[in-house]
């Protein structure tokens, strides 16, 4: 006769593993093993809740999102007032860009437990994600209201402050977040963003430099810096700092371009310009031996507009920049052929009309200047230098026809 085979026990041991695995803090483990408590120990006297939120923190830890706010939801289900399931659901839907779900979530939350600063710190980034800086602002305050070692917190609301074009105030909150956590590198990174957004350009070198100790090899920053020096006039600075950005990333074209201006904006260069304005030589006197030649920071404001442009081909601004630098060595015919690529890309470029008939005044094309000058003052009809060289033109015109 046959006999029916008898089923496995449910022995202890396998339940506590189960149990172990459920609290422990390897993901893949916690489902197996919360999963296991679910399906096979249901007469147990255990915490239902707590079991779908550890498996619905797990389900989180490895990118399952939907199953993780599954298990939330039912923990909530089980126990109403759950102020863990619902923060936990609340960061999930954050990660999935549900902002106004995680809002809700973290409102449940504070409404359980008012004094949860990670609720409304929390709250606080989801309405900044959604561009609502007042409210985060809010919400980052009565965080910091509860715990004001929150550095995070006084981090965001800088960032929230900063949008709203409050720079001073985000001033203060990143320096409260640096002076919590000093080697807070981001918050250094902003503050300085901060500081050049008030004209505070030492002040933001000195973040930069903070910055840099950190990370040294942050082209950002270094770009950033560099930004500053140009805006204090210090060129050479600038250029340096450009050299670096650039270094550490070749593939950013704004580098390039702007140390191609800085380049441009070399007193050299400017003294360079008014030199080859005022003589009728046709070739530049020699630099004194051992001085830097000023037509060399020219030329390397030209290779850097040239990297510029084949990082960034359709940038009207670059071909501006270079169309001027052309201009400065006399190679009128190629400033020319910069300027029209700079109109063709925008033809509403004031500048670039007027320039483009200081270029063809140099060549004596005074009739194709004039139409130049003219269109420039359509656009922009108040500039006395268009309308100064407009009035040389006539003038040689007239001479010519006389």
């Amino acid at each position: 006769m046959l006999l029916a085979a008898a089923a496995p026990a449910l022995s202890a041991n396998s339940y506590y593993v189960s149990l172990r695995d459920c609290r422990g803090k390897d993901a893949e483990k916690a489902v197996i093993g919360c999963s296991d408590l679910l399906e096979r120990f249901k007469s147990r006297r255990l915490d239902w809740a707590y079991v779908h939120l550890k498996r619905g923190e797990a389900f989180a830890a490895l990118g399952k999102h939907d199953k993780a706010v599954a298990d939330f939801g039912r923990a909530i289900s089980l126990k109403e007032r759950n102020a863990a399931a619902y923060f936990a659901r609340g960061a999930v839907h954050a990660k999935m860009s549900a902002y106004p779900k995680a809002i809700a979530d973290f409102t449940q939350v504070v409404k359980i437990s008012p004094r949860t600063a990670d609720a409304f710190h929390a709250r606080g980034r989801a309405h900044a994600a959604l561009n609502r800086y007042r409210q985060a602002v809010a919400d980052y305050d009565r965080a910091i209201a509860i715990n004001r070692r929150l550095y995070r917190a006084y981090y965001d609301r800088g960032i929230a402050q900063y949008n709203v074009n409050e720079y001073e105030k985000a001033i203060d909150s990143f320096g409260t977040a640096i002076r919590l956590r000093p080697q807070f590198a981001d918050a250094y990174y902003y503050r300085g963003i901060a500081y050049t957004n008030v004209g505070k350009f030492e002040d933001a070198i000195k973040n930069y430099d903070q910055l840099l100790r950190q990370k040294p090899k942050d082209s950002i920053a270094y770009y950033n810096r560099a930004v500053a020096h140009a805006s204090l006039g210090e060129n050479e600075k600038a250029i340096g700092d450009f050299g670096k950005a650039i270094e550490f990333n070749r593939q950013d074209p704004m580098a390039f371009q702007k140390r191609g201006v800085a380049y441009v904006s070399l007193k050299r260069f400017q003294k360079a310009i008014s030199t080859f304005s005022a003589t009728s030589s046709r070739h530049p006197s020699t630099p004194s031996e051992g001085s830097p030649s000023p037509l060399g920071s020219i030329q390397k404001a030209i290779v850097d507009f040239n990297h510029a442009l084949r990082l960034e081909p359709g940038n009207p601004l670059v071909h501006f920049l270079r169309g001027n630098a052309y201009r400065a060595l006399r190679a009128y015919r190629k400033a020319i052929a910069d300027f029209d690529q700079a109109i063709r890309l925008n033809r509403s470029y004031a500048a670039a009309f007027r320039d483009r008939g200081h270029a063809n005044y140099s060549l004596k094309r005074f009739e194709t200047a004039v139409a130049d000058f003219d269109r420039a003052l359509r656009l922009r009809p108040k500039d006395p230098g268009t309308l100064f060289t407009r009035g040389s033109a006539y003038a040689y015109l007239d001479r010519l026809a006389a």
